[in-house]
């Protein structure tokens, strides 16, 4: 029964509608990008869930190459059971250009290149999304080259917020030694053995150490403006994400634990809406000691002093500056070349298929 099931015109039907469905879940999921993006837009349980079944890397993933894997073995057992003059032993007696099928058997080998470079791809390509921040360097994924990122620079639209263009001055370190230095920006990549380097996104750069999902920043230099409650001093702190600062003449230390540039709250879930500073706001946690006292969120757009629990200090956020990071794409594809012949050789296939029927010769492309 197996060998007849992988012979079968419904079963190469169903597998096709299959990977159709796949391809369809990786267009609607976005693919590959960092996991904190996730559980802000879906939650943790369903991105545990998308993580698991590896819905945020179909393409990679070893049920979609066994999916195309079993298209191969049927398309191939398709091919042999329906064109067995192939095998025949007259067959050889009968030239190229003559046999009829010939357009069928491209347009087959052809789909067959086609899979086996989605396979390749999917075993041995990678694509990644990285954040680095400016003079950062970083190792790119599945190699040793390194890469470090020189410059970032932001170009707005006159009289605007909205980024008109950025850009990024990357150089590749390879044992050792800078091999090449390049700037790129949107559509114009940096290509180095075989990967090439997108500029992709930009942001505020993301807390290292936290939570993923927190949206905390690291970089951002903080300004916290602290008094006792009956005014009797005022003094300002200029500290950056994960300092601390003492109240003098005080048992109170304050920990700047992250900053949200656009504050939401969703029940019990705290995160970042967006990277725009629409509602900038600083989680403090208030230790009496070395004991942890108190949490506090002071925000920047209500500018009274805000009151900390059970103690007699206000609190208020009157400035910060926060460090932009450059989000690219590192993307590694073998298979290109292969599914691009496979392309051009289903095309023949194809031309040489209607040429036939249009001389009279009728023609049959079976799955």
């Amino acid at each position: 029964m197996l060998k007849n099931m992988f012979k079968s015109t419904k079963t190469a039907i169903g597998l096709l509608i299959i990977i159709a469905l796949s391809c369809i879940i990786g267009t609607v999921i976005p693919q590959n990008v960092p996991d904190y993006n996730y559980i802000i837009r879906y939650g943790e349980i369903i991105y545990r869930f998308l993580k698991l079944t590896s819905l945020i890397d179909v393409y990679h993933s070893w049920w979609f190459i066994g999916l195309l894997t079993l298209l191969g073995i049927d398309i191939i057992g398709c091919s042999l059971y329906r064109h067995s003059s192939l095998l025949n032993k007259d067959a050889g007696k009968m030239s190229v250009l003559q046999n009829k099928r010939i357009g069928a058997y491209i347009t087959h080998a052809s789909i067959l290149i086609i899979l086996i470079g989605g396979i390749t791809g999917g075993l041995t390509g990678f694509k990644e999304h990285l954040e680095i921040n400016e003079k950062d360097t970083v190792k790119l994924p599945h190699t040793n080259i390194y890469l470090k990122v020189e410059d970032f620079s932001l170009e707005y639209y006159p009289n605007s917020l909205m980024p008109k263009d950025y850009k990024s001055t990357l150089t590749i370190i390879e044992q050792g030694k800078k091999v090449l230095t390049k700037t790129i920006e949107v559509n114009h990549p940096l290509v180095y053995k075989g990967i090439w380097i997108y500029q992709s996104s930009h942001g505020m750069s993301k807390t290292r150490g936290s939570t993923p999902g927190s949206g905390g920043t690291h970089g951002n230099r903080i300004t916290i403006q602290a008094s006792k409650d009956n005014g009797k001093w005022i003094k300002k702190f200029h500290v950056k994400t994960g300092d601390e600062f003492h109240i003098p003449q005080t048992n109170t230390t304050i920990k700047i634990a992250q900053f949200l540039p656009d504050f939401v709250m969703d029940g019990k879930k705290i995160y970042s809406r967006s990277e725009k500073f629409n509602n900038p706001a600083v989680e403090l946690q208030v230790y009496d000691g070395n004991r942890l006292k108190t949490t506090h969120w002071a925000f920047y757009n209500f500018q009274n002093y805000h009151q900390v629990n059970n103690m007699d200090i206000k609190l208020k956020l009157i400035g910060f500056e926060s460090t932009e990071f450059t989000g690219l794409q590192i993307v590694k594809d073998p298979s290109v070349p292969i599914v691009w012949t496979g392309c051009g050789l289903l095309m023949l296939g194809l031309m040489v298929s209607f040429g036939a029927r249009s001389r009279g010769r009728p023609m049959c492309l079976p799955l």
